[in-house]
């Protein structure tokens, strides 16, 4: 039995696509902890992949006549889309920020192995996410660079805790 040219493609595009989603979480997990709230972005970018899966697996199952042909697919265009857009909204929201990182600075509150508690004067208490964690003892002055990315939500840029030359606690 030869395979046509759009069998080939049927049977190779979800195993793409699984290598594809595969590669976007390995990288982009590690970047899920910098954003400070994470759940609208990924609820937006569920919603966006239910839509998209939605129309991609109507496309493609229009000129399929059988039903017992037509939800493998459907339900492929749709699981697929589901799990590839949450992974992409969080890489296009950094990836594509405009606005300049802000500088803020606060003061040590506590800290754990995952992340530091920073008191901000403008902002109140933050948990701000360390990789590899740093050791800050209490009260020490740190400057953090917070951005706004393009969908709106704000993250920490990568390895932007620092403490502050010259500006030891007062306390």
């Amino acid at each position: 039995m030869e395979l046509t040219t759009r069998l080939r493609l049927v049977y190779t595009l979800p195993v793409l696509a699984f290598i594809v989603i595969c590669v976007l979480y390995a990288l982009e997990i590690q970047r899920f902890r910098e954003i400070l709230d994470l759940r609208p972005l990924v609820i937006g970018g569920l919603l966006v992949g239910a839509v998209v899966g939605t129309e991609l697996g109507y496309r493609l199952t229009r000129a399929v006549v059988d039903r017992d042909d037509r939800l493998p697919i459907y339900a492929a265009c749709l699981v697929t889309s589901l799990l590839l857009f949450p992974p992409l909204a969080t890489f296009l929201n950094r990836a594509l920020a405009a606005e300049p990182a802000a500088r803020l600075r606060g003061e040590v509150f506590e800290q754990s192995t995952q992340q530091v508690y920073v008191f901000l004067p403008e902002r109140g208490l933050l948990a701000v996410p360390l990789a590899p964690p740093p050791y800050f003892p209490k009260q020490t002055q740190v400057e953090i660079h917070i951005q706004r990315g393009l969908f709106g939500a704000e993250f920490v840029v990568h390895g932007s805790i620092r403490t502050v030359a010259g500006n030891p606690s007062a306390r």
